[in-house]
């Protein structure tokens, strides 16, 4: 058995190794200065940002996310707060409570963060050291928490749905029943 453990282990260790794999460990780390150097000034440059510390090059939309764009507040820095608010001032980006969001603001940020991986235009370069990943690459326990809050509450949302359309369909069943 353990021996079997091992062998699996070094496999699995190889394949990482050997292949184009990502291991799901760190990644490239990126502080908050190098992060807020990216605002794309003056039409030159690149455009980060990032969502729950992972760190995106918006650069090919910078006629949104450069100087003078409609979405120019969530350059160079990391916009999770203000996807989770709602709210695009700073005032109430700082003010998110992370551990205590709503269904609602769980669900609007899972929105924000699907966009951005699944946007190819939107290549993640890296994770930001902060609340979110470690100075390691590392998520931290807030990141996964949140993660988690986030799977969940689309579970919930399926059940919530299947339920409804049983409901109906127990509905039109009955109706014709008795008629």
């Amino acid at each position: 058995m353990y021996l079997q453990f091992n062998l699996g282990l070094w496999i699995t260790l190889l394949f990482f190794a050997s292949s184009q794999a990502t291991w799901p460990g760190p990644g490239h780390v990126i502080d908050n200065d190098t992060l807020a150097s990216k605002t794309g000034s003056e039409g030159d440059g690149e455009v980060w940002l990032s969502v729950l510390g992972k760190v995106y090059n918006v650069t090919e939309g910078r006629r949104f996310y450069g100087e003078g764009g409609s979405y120019s507040i969530f350059a160079a820095k990391d916009a999770s707060g203000y996807f989770a608010s709602g709210k695009f001032d700073e005032e109430s980006a700082w003010a998110v409570e992370y551990d205590s969001l709503s269904k609602s603001a769980l669900s609007d940020l899972k929105h924000w963060v699907e966009f951005y991986e699944k946007k190819d235009a939107y290549p993640q370069i890296g994770v930001m050291d902060g609340i979110f990943y470690d100075s390691n690459g590392y998520q931290t326990k807030l990141r996964t928490r949140l993660c988690k809050a986030m799977t969940e509450g689309n579970k919930v949302n399926i059940l919530t749905k299947t339920l409804r359309s049983l409901r109906r369909l127990a509905l039109l069943v009955k109706a014709n029943i008795f008629k």
